[in-house]
């Protein structure tokens, strides 16, 4: 919330917050989950271009790869 009201427009974020990099040891260090800034645009009521029926299948096909 910080980040956008200071102006920010573009997020990177990653399903489930899935990523980052293996080596780093601290606890603080991943992605962003896609579905958190889904949720902060839908209870702030900001607009988006996300297609959410595409974002869902993603999400989907993750859970089945990944088993979450």
């Amino acid at each position: 919330k910080s980040a956008y009201d200071a102006g920010c427009r573009r997020f990177d974020s990653a399903i489930k917050g899935i990523g980052g990099c293996p080596m780093a040891k601290d606890e603080l260090v991943g992605n962003m989950p896609t579905e958190q800034v889904i949720n902060f645009m839908a209870a702030e009521k900001i607009d988006h271009s996300l297609n959410l029926l595409n974002f869902e299948s993603a999400y989907n096909q993750a859970k089945r790869i990944f088993h979450f």
